[in-house]
């Protein structure tokens, strides 16, 4: 409120100094501060008797560290006016004049201002009344007096505020001395420092040297929240070497004192500090080592004194020791505590042998005792070079990809802490991962994580896993945290070490227990659908799989729908046999693509690992797994012999390795001997069911003889042993080629009354046409449902709605007949298994294959006991030809045998004479005597046709009789187009052979059968047979085949019978004629020299050979009365008895010609002329004759047409031959024939060769002659010296020349050698 102007008063001057000059006594001690304020106002009021108005500045009047500005606020204290601002600026006293209302006042304001140091200002005002010159010169006194008595205050406190701080360093060293926790110390000290000097902030840092950097332990001043001790939420909690002016002491070690931040290079302002105005930062050094940094902030500007440097210089002295005292206490207390978090967590894992709760325990705890956002934990495969993640503990981050188990990272991968720390055995800490290039992004390090420690767990030279923590914080790990676990990762490697071997111990004796289980299934007697879940459900407990497979060999299929394999697989078990999966149980084979992997699985040697870029198998594709699902298949095989294939599936990559392979072969192996075994003993079980059931069979028909009883016995027994509804049996007739029904069970009252009608013709019914043509059985279903329904004799069968089989009854590959079978059992029901159908069918063929075999034995029982009545039939007459010797008697024998043997009307037997070239009728049977009239006894080859027909071709005929008699004079005029041949042979199987086209056999009448008496292709008679009339009907071709058979084996032995004769009576003949002949053999030898004679100068050797018992040639040597000698050697033209006849004539007209002719050539022309007249027969002889002197050399020989004798010349050089040429031609061939003869010298040593054809014209095995050039050139290979010699070297060429060959004509050679 503005006081009322005053009225000017006496103003006494010096009073007026003299209140102001006791302005000082305010800042006596004695005075409070809270009056200061108040006694100047008063002061100033009454020497200027006017209103007085102070504004003291409460950052420069009293020291803001004093903590008493507030004190200094007086309720009448004004704010600093306009007026008062402009006498700061000005620096000088400002008089103000101004109207109010009617008065005028006027105001004089001055500044408080001490060394630049503004304290304040003052302000008088009045009205009415002006200032003056002395006014202002008081007010300048009352100024000076006020800006010293407050100089004197601010002194005063400050000594006391220095005093205060000597003892505030006391305090805080006092404090902190005992303090050995260092987040404790640090914000006592913080705390102390803030309150006593009333800082803007003060913060206090400790050093990590090996990280460069400083950690905040403790702040104060600003309102901010705190977090945990030593990690407190402030606008900086880790500060870099060098960074800010806190970094930079760090860095230097030096202390900063920014008085006016703004202009300081190493400031960085926060946005958590933004009043910062000064800064002064120092190092906390003990022995010269950094361990920390005290830093003060201040809000204002140049707010620290020399004495406040001082302080606080001692204050970080005293900070120092102590942040050292409590380092060494942490120290200790942190070893001390790490050895006990060691401890604990040693003890923990140690006792640990479950890989997988271990590898948890181990996260946990160095989650809680680390106090670490994430850690995680891994394990290594060198051998698949993967990383794989197994275990985790805190929530970080959550990633659907990060599976344990599944996930892994590349071992050899390039990004990533994790796998450098694998690749260099080496652990890393990095507490900033953007700096770091190695770092890479993944489900496992997302880019949240900003530190991360990464250590490899060791075990000797085998590294086992990594440790992998991580923080979203920079700079949140410590080197002592990095060495502790580094230290702990060796107790968990150890740990990690135990529990593998107790888990892989375990899992070895799991999987020794799972393969004894599946060995001992080796010898369980169990079907092989439950083997194979056992051996499924047994891999299931030893590896790891979601799901599994046995897939067996299906031998009935060539492929897998197109793939060709070597062997098609079906799906035969799976497990686990859920909904899900038992679908899959309906698919027979695997589906297209889904093969190929199982075919090369199939065909490895050793179980195949699917990689994730493979195709999919079946059971991945049907659970629709992922890409890189895993799947491991192994092959099964027993003896070689591929038995299927073993699959085992799970959704994640990578499970399974080479131990999985190792095991899964191993249960592979064992499980194929199961299963073979298995297969063995069904397959023997079935064998033995079947057999079992055959025998049954057997028994109830081994004793039955019947045909009839055999099929109704069979066919009563099917339906009851296998349990079928009805059972048709039908028998294959040969003679119609028909099935013919033969015996039924379980058929309905119509169906029995039609079942006489089914005889079943070929085209009838296609299924029975079916098992003729492939001789298998076959299902009638509606693939020939429409055939079967269009034969009208099945109408009464319900084939449409019920499953009819048709098997054949097969014996040596013939069938002998079919079995019908309804397989719908008596109850209406279908069998209830593709086993059990099969079985049945096995049993039934079975069935049908015994009855064939039953039935063809009693077929054979009752063909041997007609073979046997046939054989009889035959010995009878056998006998009876043996007993005869007339062969007449012998037919007659036989005749009338025959019809009583083989029940025929007539028989008769014509012979045939070959010298007469006619028939002669010898015997019959049946024929009367008026009959036997009309017959007659001799045909020439033009009557009786049928006789020369069967002559002409040595076949049998038949004709079959249309009249009910026919007498024996109608069978001459039998013409060959009436007659046909019967297709028998000659061997023993001709009732066979014959029945091989029997359609003349099923003639309903009389057949005439004309049968050949023959010895091999030599027709010796005929027997002609007449069937009688048969009052029970046409006897059935099977009887016909008997008898045919009966009456070919007789006329076979008439034949024999007619045969032994002709040779019998050959056989008298030529005994007489070789009688003849060896009686003529020794007459021509008689004709012969008895020896050669010994001629004196002369060597002389002869050889005589026959080609029959006589030849001939021959030879003679005659001496003459002079006393010469006459050699001759003649070869007749002709073999045997003619030709030695005819040399004996010859010799004996020779012998007569020498008495009377003196020469060679006389001679011969003296026998030609005796000769021609008797050689009527064109027989002729060619004919040598030599006559030489035992005393000389000379020779003279004349040569009638036979082969030149030759003659041996010797000289010094070499051996000639000379071929002494005919004179003459042979004798007996034309008369008075001229011969010459010729002269010639004998040198001693030389020698004549005389030969006949015999010689030169031998032939050997190849039919080559030998020949006058190989017979000169043996003689000229000889080294014979005698005649002897030289004729046995002839003979030796000749010999094996010839071989085996004999020679063909006489051989005579005769040698003469000069002596």
């Amino acid at each position: 409120m503005f006081n009322p102007p005053l009225k000017r008063f006496n103003f006494d001057i010096d009073d007026a100094w003299d209140k102001i000059i006791r302005i000082n006594e305010l800042s006596s001690p004695q005075i409070s501060f809270s009056s200061i304020s108040r006694d100047i106002i008063g002061t100033a009021e009454e020497v200027f008797r006017g209103k007085a108005l102070l504004w003291l500045n409460k950052e420069g009047a009293i020291p803001a560290y004093a903590g008493l500005s507030d004190k200094l606020i007086h309720e009448n204290q004004t704010d600093c006016t306009l007026l008062m601002q402009t006498a700061i600026d000005e620096h000088s006293i400002i008089s103000h004049a101004e109207l109010v209302g009617e008065l005028k006042k006027y105001t004089l304001s001055a500044p408080i201002i001490n060394d630049q140091l503004i304290y304040g200002a003052i302000t008088i005002e009045r009205c009415g009344i002006k200032f003056n010159r002395a006014d202002r010169k008081l007010l300048a006194g009352l100024v000076t007096q006020i800006r010293l008595t407050l100089s004197a205050i601010r002194q005063r406190i400050h000594d006391q505020w220095s005093i205060e701080l000597l003892e505030l360093v006391r305090q805080v060293s006092q404090q902190i001395t005992n303090i050995f926790d260092i987040d404790e110390l640090s914000k006592q000290v913080t705390q102390l420092i803030c309150n006593q000097f009333n800082y803007y902030y003060v913060a206090v840092f400790t050093s990590e040297p090996e990280e460069q950097r400083l950690i905040i332990r403790s702040s104060s001043g600003v309102d901010l929240t705190e977090s945990k001790p030593g990690r407190p939420n402030l606008p900086v909690s880790i500060i870099r070497f060098g960074e800010g002016i806190i970094g930079q002491v760090a860095l230097s070690e030096q202390e900063i004192l920014e008085n006016n931040v703004n202009l300081s290079q190493h400031y960085r302002y926060l946005d958590g500090l933004p009043e910062t105005k000064s800064e002064f930062a120092l190092p906390l050094c003990i022995n010269n080592q950094l361990i920390g940094v005290l830093d003060v902030q201040s809000d204002t500007e140049n707010a620290f004194s020399d004495i406040d440097t001082l302080v606080l210089r001692a204050l970080a002295d005293h900070i120092s020791i102590a942040i050292s005292n409590a380092q060494l206490y942490s120290n200790f207390n942190q070893r001390a505590n790490h050895l006990s978090i060691v401890a604990e967590i040693s003890k923990a894992i140690a006792s640990v042998l479950d890989f997988e709760h271990l590898l948890n325990i181990i996260v946990s705890l160095l989650h809680v005792h680390f106090s670490v956002p994430r850690v995680n934990i891994f394990t290594v495969h060198t051998g698949r070079r993967k990383i794989f993640f197994r275990a985790t503990a805190g929530q970080l981050f959550q990633s659907d990809e990060l599976r344990p188990g599944e996930f892994s990272l590349d071992l050899d991968s390039s990004q990533g802490l994790v796998p450098w720390a694998v690749q260099n055995n080496q652990g890393i800490m990095v507490n900033d991962v953007s700096v770091d290039p190695r770092f890479s992004i993944s489900p496992a390090s997302p880019a949240s994580v900003l530190s991360q420690m990464v250590i490899p767990l060791v075990y000797g030279d085998l590294i086992l896993g990594v440790l992998d923590l991580q923080s979203p914080q920079r700079d949140a790990f410590h080197v002592e945290e990095f060495a502790i676990i580094e230290a702990l990762s060796d107790y968990i490697s150890v740990a990690l070490r135990n529990a593998n071997l107790y888990s892989s111990e375990q899992w070895r004796r799991q999987v020794s227990e799972s393969i004894k289980e599946v060995a001992g299934l080796l010898s369980a007697n169990m079907d092989l659908h439950h083997i194979l879940e056992r051996i499924l459900q047994e891999l299931h407990k030893s590896l790891p799989c979601e799901a599994s497979a046995i897939w067996l060999v299906d031998s009935n299929e060539n492929d897998i729908n197109g793939v060709e394999t070597a062997a098609p697989l079906r799906l035969a078990a799976i497990f686990p046999d859920n909904e899900t999966l038992h679908d899959l149980l309906n698919i027979d084979h695997p589906p297209g693509a889904q093969s190929l992997w199982m075919l090369e699985a199939i065909n490895s040697s050793a179980p195949l690992i699917r990689t994730p870029e493979a195709l999919y198998e079946p059971l991945g594709a049907f659970l629709n797994f992922p890409a890189n699902y895993s799947a491991i298949a192994a092959p099964l095989r027993a003896n070689d012999i591929t038995l299927g294939l073993l699959v085992l599936i799970h959704s994640n990559p990578g499970r399974y390795g080479s131990e999985a392979q190792a095991m899964t072969a191993t249960f592979a192996s064992y499980s194929a001997v199961a299963i073979n075994n298995t297969r063995l003993y069904e397959a023997a079980h079935d064998q033995a069911w079947v057999a079992t059931v055959l025998l049954q069979v057997a028994e109830a028909t081994q004793s039955i003889t019947s045909m009839t009883e055999l099929l109704e016995t069979v066919v009563r027994i099917i339906p009851r042993l296998i349990g079928l509804k009805a059972c048709v049996l039908f028998t294959w007739d040969d003679m119609t080629e028909t099935f013919q029904p033969a015996s039924a069970d379980g058929l309905t009252d119509d169906q029995l009354q039609d079942f006489s009608t089914w005889q079943i013709a070929p085209g009838d019914v296609i299924a029975f046409d079916h098992i003729i043509e492939d001789k298998y059985p076959i299902i009638i279903d509606h693939t020939i449902l429409p055939q079967v329904a269009s034969f009208p004799k099945f109408k009464s069968l319900d084939i449409e709605n019920e499953l009819w089989g048709l098997f054949p009854m097969m014996a040596q590959n013939n069938i002998r007949g079919a079995i019908m079978i309804n397989f719908i059992s008596p109850e209406g029901l279908l069998p209830n298994s593709q086993e059990l159908f099969e079985e049945k069918f096995i049993i039934i063929q079975g069935i049908a294959n015994q009855t064939a075999v039953a039935l063809e034995n009693i077929m054979l029982i009752q063909a041997q006991e007609e073979e046997a009545y046939a054989s009889i039939a035959l010995l009878q007459v056998a006998q009876a030809i043996v007993s005869l010797n007339n062969l007449e008697e012998i037919i007659g024998t036989i005749v009338r045998i025959t019809p009583i043997l083989v029940g025929v009307k007539r028989c008769a037997v014509f012979l045939y004479d070959i010298n007469k070239d006619e028939f002669i009728r010898s015997q019959t049977y049946g024929v009367s005597k008026q009959e036997l009239a009309e017959l007659p006894i001799k045909y020439s080859s033009k009557e009786f046709a049928l006789l020369q027909l069967i002559k002409a071709t040595g076949n049998h005929f038949y004709k079959l009789l249309q009249d009910d008699d026919v007498s024996p004079a109608k069978w001459l005029n039998f013409s060959a187009q009436e007659v046909n041949v019967i297709p028998i042979h000659n061997d023993t199987d001709s009732a066979d052979s014959a029945s091989s086209n029997i359609e003349f056999l099923k003639f309903r009448g009389r057949i005439l059968f004309a049968i050949p008496l023959a010895y091999k292709e030599d027709v010796l008679g005929v027997m002609i047979i007449e069937e009688s009339g048969n009052p029970k009907g046409t006897p059935s071709h099977h009887i016909r085949t008997r008898r045919l058979e009966i009456i070919t084996g007789i006329s076979q032995q008439a034949a024999l019978a007619i045969h032994n004769d002709r040779l019998q009576r050959e056989a008298v003949l030529r005994e007489r004629l070789e009688r003849e002949m060896q009686l003529a053999r020794e007459i021509q030898i008689n004709f012969l020299p008895e020896q050669v004679p010994d001629i004196p100068g002369w060597d002389l050797d002869i050889t005589w050979k026959p080609a029959r018992q006589v030849g001939g040639d021959f030879y003679d040597l005659i001496p003459l009365p002079d006393g010469r000698m006459c050699l001759i050697m003649a070869d007749v033209a002709d073999k045997g008895m003619p030709a030695a006849l005819y040399m004996i004539l010859v010799r004996t007209l020779i012998r007569a010609a020498i008495k009377d002719c003196q020469s060679p050539a006389e001679i011969l022309m003296q026998v030609n002329n005796l000769l021609v007249p008797d050689s009527k027969h064109g027989m002729f002889v060619t004919v040598v004759v030599i006559m030489f002197s035992p005393n000389g050399g000379k020779i003279t020989f004349a040569n009638a047409g036979h082969n030149p004798p030759l003659l041996v010349r010797t000289d010094r050089v070499h051996n000639s031959i000379q071929e002494l040429r005919p004179t003459g031609m042979a004798l007996g061939i034309q008369e008075n024939t001229a011969i010459g003869e010729i002269s010639t010298m004998i040198m001693p040593g030389e020698r004549i060769l005389v030969y006949t054809d015999g010689v030169t014209e031998s032939f050997s095995v190849d039919d080559e002659m030998f020949g006058v050039d190989r017979l000169q050139a043996t003689i000229s290979a000889s080294h014979a010296q005698a005649a002897g010699a030289l004729l046995q070297d002839i003979e030796q060429a000749l010999e094996n020349f010839l071989g085996t060959e004999q020679p063909s004509d006489d051989l005579t050679i005769a040698v003469l050698i000069r002596k």
